[in-house]
């Protein structure tokens, strides 16, 4: 329950107006909308177009929306001068304010609707108050450390590829940080590789704009079979299927696990509000990217896409964004960054480099059927990791990692 004023209105328990400053900083703006999760967000300023609201369409919740009128207590209540002026300010007043005015701190200050919930060694959970430190969690940091051990196809910075990460930036910045590419080189042989070659084969299967339905053809089914033929057979996608079948998340039986990956990553499900057409997949959202009311880009959370589309000339890099303590720099397999695709704006996105396709397959499959929470702390070779992994019903809706050190 957020902490603002206690309710004025009996017949409405439920309703509590919260004073919240036009001038409160970014951060707190962003931290608000992240925990509250609106269907939408609208400017008060009059001035509507210095107001970029794109910067947090990424915190915005997917639900449906849910159409009420306000109460006319509430109504009245706002509409009431009294309630933005303080009885101190009006010494000509003969009367009494109809509503009494709470010194509050600046800022927003609010604690979660509901409390969050803890992750013990063996998976279970109970409640716990929000925290802000970071907390591994050992059995999934366990297991992801060992897929990317795994990981014989992922390659090595500075010799199967290199990055110029150029300026740091931030999701709220206008300016061009970065004015060469992100990917220097990559080496074309990785290309070949089979797991990389049928993974490309699917990156031109899809409509990017939501809202439109998904055409499949046969011979695209088949692609994506192909592709989970391909990554099933592999060391770190064998670890990951043991270690499902061993905590009861996935059948044994190949031929059931591949059926539970392909509706788990390529069934079609809607992802536009108040639209029938079936628009979207976890490994469209993930891996291929999609566009959103013809404004910005959600997903696309894969570095082979990025380099695929830079080299097209269709993504424009524009900064990285700079973590709390010092980075690998242009070797970091983990990196945070803001651009353009076709001219809509990821105003900040994270992706894994050089990583193998069946490597976060098998990472973000582990995240959506065994992690406890959306958003889950991990270790993995070395390295602070945020891994967040939402659902859509039985489908993946969106999985993608973050540097534990970058806001």
């Amino acid at each position: 329950r957020f902490k603002g004023r206690d309710s004025h209105l009996p017949e409405h328990s439920s309703v509590i107006v919260v004073p919240h400053s036009d001038h409160s900083s970014f951060q707190e703006l962003q931290e608000f909308v992240e925990l509250v999760k609106p269907v939408s967000i609208q400017p008060i300023v009059q001035r509507r177009d210095i107001c970029d609201l794109s910067n947090f369409n990424c915190f915005l919740s997917n639900r449906s929306p849910i159409h009420f009128e306000v109460p006319t207590g509430v109504q009245q209540l706002i509409s009431s001068k009294t309630f933005f002026s303080s009885p101190i300010n009006n010494k000509s007043s003969r009367y009494k304010p109809v509503v009494s005015v709470m010194r509050v701190p600046k800022g927003v200050h609010y604690t979660s609707i509901s409390p969050k919930k803890s992750i013990s060694d063996d998976g279970s959970s109970g409640q716990q108050e929000p925290k802000d430190r970071f907390e591994p969690h050992d059995d999934l940091s366990k297991i992801c450390s060992e897929l990317w051990s795994l990981d014989e196809n992922r390659l090595t910075p500075g010799q199967d590829y290199a990055i110029d990460l150029q300026g740091g930036t931030k999701s709220y910045w206008r300016e061009d940080k970065a004015k060469d590419p992100l990917f220097t080189f990559v080496n074309p042989s990785v290309f070949q590789k089979p797991t990389f070659k049928r993974f490309i084969s699917l990156l031109d299967n899809y409509e990017t704009s939501t809202g439109v339905q998904e055409e499949v053809t046969s011979e695209e089914i088949q692609e994506n079979r192909d592709f989970i033929d391909a990554i099933v057979e592999t060391k770190v996608m064998r670890r990951a299927h043991s270690y499902l079948v061993a905590n009861g998340k996935s059948p044994e039986n190949k031929m059931q696990f591949k059926r539970q990956l392909y509706d788990m990553w390529f069934k079609l499900y809607r992802r536009t509000k108040g639209s029938t057409a079936l628009d979207s997949s976890g490994f469209e959202h993930v891996f291929v990217g999609e566009t959103r009311n013809k404004s910005e880009v959600i997903g696309f959370h894969n570095w082979i896409q990025f380099y695929l589309q830079e080299k097209a000339g269709n993504v424009d890099y524009q900064g990285y964004i700079k973590g709390k303590r010092p980075d690998q720099g242009d070797n970091s397999h983990l990196i945070t960054i803001k651009f353009k695709w076709n001219r809509e704006v990821k105003p900040m996105g994270s992706t894994f480099i050089g990583t193998s396709p069946e490597f976060e397959v098998a990472l973000y499959t582990i995240m959506f059927l065994c992690a406890p929470l959306q958003k889950t702390d991990l270790t993995i070779a070395g390295l602070n990791v945020v891994i967040t992994c939402y659902k859509h019903g039985l489908n993946l809706g969106t999985s993608f990692p973050r540097d534990a050190d970058i806001d």
